[in-house]
Parts: C-alpha cells; sequence; structure tokens
C-alpha cells in the first residue's frame, strides 16, 4: 500500500530534505516552478518601475534645462 522510501525515485526521506513527513519530489518542483515564475514576475516589475523612473527622472532633466518647467 505504502511505498517503500527505496522503492520510489520521487520520494524524500525526512532526514534529508528536512522537512516533517517524507515529501514527493514533484511537490518540491512545482512548488519551485511556481516560485520562480512569481521571482519572475517581480523581477519583470522591478526593472519596468526602474526603466520609467529613470524615463522620468531625463525628462524632468530635460524640461528642466529647456526651461519648460521651473
Amino acid at each position: 500500500m505504502f511505498e517503500k522510501p527505496e522503492m520510489s525515485a520521487t520520494y524524500i526521506s525526512p532526514a534529508s530534505a528536512g522537512i516533517g513527513p517524507g515529501v514527493d519530489t514533484r511537490t518540491i518542483m512545482v512548488a519551485a516552478a511556481i516560485a520562480s515564475v512569481v521571482g519572475g514576475i517581480q523581477a519583470v516589475l522591478v526593472y519596468t518601475y526602474a526603466v520609467l523612473a529613470t524615463a522620468a527622472g531625463l525628462a524632468a532633466v530635460a524640461l528642466k534645462t529647456v526651461g519648460i518647467v521651473k
């Protein structure tokens, strides 16, 4: 009924994983994939914000240089 750790390729023993009961590696892989996608989205948002902030800063400097904004 239950697979022995030696029999299953996807079983991680609690000792080796440092997690409570034995955890299926597929569960870890799915969690890691979700985390990487979320991390990627956050990185894109941070990058986009940085680009927009830089563009806004350059625009402000340009407008001050031209004399439109005092």
